[in-house]
């Protein structure tokens, strides 16, 4: 894979290459989360996106922000009653929530995800869902090693 700003979810499946590399792993690490009550742009890792009312605006262990449906956010954490001063409420992971399947991508490169197209870093996660194979989204790779366990 040394096409630079490779994509690799064209049709919305994962490149065969790709594929064939996919570990399981499961969330080790709580975050931080906050309800959102309108529109919202958040700048994310991989670009910016609009989260919508209903949505959680997450805050993982290096700072970064996320959305995610409260639904999905649920199946992998549980929340707890700890909460800061600006509203933000932890959320630990499920020791049974379902698994994601990951590989380490070589190359820059690109996911067109449900909220946008995301861009990746050379070294990071392509990361998909086991529940919803067409979930598929980028984790940096500092993140993905220090808050996501291979199993």
């Amino acid at each position: 894979m040394e096409i630079s700003d490779l994509l690799v979810n064209p049709d919305g499946k994962l490149l065969e290459e790709i594929e064939q590399k996919l570990f399981k792993a499961r969330k080790s690490r709580a975050l931080w989360a906050k309800e959102v009550e309108a529109p919202m742009e958040i700048e994310t890792l991989e670009g910016k996106i609009t989260a919508q009312p209903g949505d959680y605006v997450c805050r993982g262990i290096v700072g970064e922000y996320w959305a995610q449906k409260a639904k999905k956010l649920l199946e992998t954490y549980d929340p707890t009653d700890d909460r800061d001063d600006d509203g933000w409420q932890r959320f630990a992971p499920k020791p049974d929530a379902p698994l994601v399947e990951a590989t380490q991508v070589e190359a820059p490169f690109r996911v067109i995800a449900r909220w946008g197209e995301l861009q990746g870093n050379a070294g990071d996660y392509v990361v998909r869902s086991t529940t919803d194979r067409t979930d598929i989204w980028i984790v940096g790779k500092a993140i993905f090693e220090a808050s996501y366990d291979r199993t």
